[in-house]
């Protein structure tokens, strides 16, 4: 199985940075017509392969998001740590133990700033 999955967190992972990265430069209407469109060629491959946590996860993500775009609202530090619940999600999900990874260690990998967003109420 890990054969099946490992193309398509590779493909989920390459399309969650890039939707990171130009999250800024995109309408609201232009993030979820993007989110829409890897659901739509994703589909297939996430009912098949993804284990129950990784989407549960990712379905966080999307719950967000929508709430957001609806909203109006500024991204929130609750989607920074839904992305990261994706992202452990995903390493267990191929084997990695995760032991020792605490909230935030892998945002910090790209998100300089995370220990300014990082409060006590963040979850843990």
């Amino acid at each position: 199985m890990r054969e099946k999955k490992l193309p398509l967190y590779d493909h989920w992972m390459r399309f969650l940075f890039e939707t990171n990265q130009i999250v800024g430069d995109l309408t609201d209407d232009e993030i979820t017509q993007k989110i829409m469109e890897f659901n739509r060629e994703s589909l297939h491959t996430l009912v098949l392969w993804v284990s129950e946590p990784v989407l549960a996860a990712y379905n966080e993500i999307q719950k967000i998001v929508i709430a957001n775009v609806a909203s109006g609202a500024e991204p929130a530090p609750n989607l920074l740590f839904a992305f990261e619940d994706v992202l452990l999600a995903v390493r267990k999900d191929l084997g990695h133990s995760n032991q020792g990874v605490k909230r935030g260690d892998l945002l910090r990998l790209w998100v300089s700033d995370i220990d300014t967003v990082l409060m006590p109420s963040a979850p843990q």
